[in-house]
């Protein structure tokens, strides 16, 4: 398809062939992966309308932050399983042209719109699950569910009393102290004022003076906020690495307000920085 194998295969029928194989061996290995989570899927949903305990608790652990309680997580659940589903179902109806159809008389619009469903509706529901209340964190919370309430009788009668979970997102930070993490809430940002000479640890020290980037990606990794490798292999003296991150960084250069943005917005809500 990129042509470099034009002089192995001179005849267009030659190429046309070999592309029709590998497509058919890429359609094959979707297939087998839909047909593999497409029971688990089937299973969620049957969680999803049931929605009993035990069916509640299975589905947290599947599509919530750390398995815990969200508000309207039935709701939020229910997008990202249809929108599984819908990649699913798109595969399979591209599965149907690849085998029903000769590559020559294979509707070309079909396919696109089928691999464009198949690849967009798993991203959006990854998306959807991080930023939708399924992919926060919150912090107090009441036993009691709002769309899986108990109904409680009062005075004899049918009436039910709702119990709403009270729910506050998290604004906590983490605080080292000998070595240990405590976990600070509500922390107030407050100005350290320090001279030149007033830090003393020298593994900081050290790594100020001979890995800055190394420090500088730590730190980031430390505050949730990247990854150190990440950071580090910007600087790898290779000349092969530096062209596929300057590639790499045209790209990024088109999302760099939306990556800055959200991560001064996230590290200034963590910290309640003004």
């Amino acid at each position: 398809m990129t042509g470099a194998l034009d002089a192995a295969l001179p005849k267009k029928s030659q190429r046309n062939a070999w592309t029709e194989v590998n497509n058919q061996i890429l359609n094959a290995l979707f297939t087998l992966l839909c047909l593999y989570q497409h029971p688990k899927r089937i299973h969620h949903l049957i969680l999803l309308y049931r929605w009993n305990p035990d069916d509640i608790s299975t589905l947290r652990k599947i599509y919530c932050k750390n398995g815990t309680y969200k508000p309207r997580e039935r709701a939020h659940m229910m997008v990202v399983i249809l929108l599984l589903h819908l990649a699913i179902f798109a595969q399979y109806a591209l599965c149907g042209l690849m085998w029903g159809y000769k590559r020559s008389e294979r509707p070309a619009v079909g396919q696109a719109v089928c691999i464009a469903v198949g690849i967009a509706a798993p991203i959006i529901a990854k998306l959807y699950s991080i930023f939708s209340p399924l992919g926060r964190e919150y912090e107090s919370e009441v036993e009691v569910d709002v769309e899986a309430q108990d109904q409680i009788p009062i005075n004899g009668s049918s009436e039910s009393t709702h119990h709403p979970r009270m729910l506050l997102e998290k604004r906590f930070s983490f605080a080292s102290t000998n070595g240990r993490r405590i976990v600070k809430y509500a922390p107030v940002w407050s100005r350290v004022h320090l001279g030149l000479f007033d830090i003393w640890d020298i593994a900081i020290i050290d790594l100020s003076l001979f890995c800055s980037i190394c420090l500088f990606g730590w730190n980031m990794e430390r505050l949730g906020v990247g990854n150190i490798y990440v950071y580090i292999v910007t600087f790898i003296d290779n000349e092969t690495v530096r062209v596929a991150l300057g590639f790499t960084g045209i790209v990024l250069c088109v999302f760099d307000l939306l990556y800055g943005s959200f991560w001064r917005i996230q590290m200034r809500k963590r910290f309640n920085l003004p």
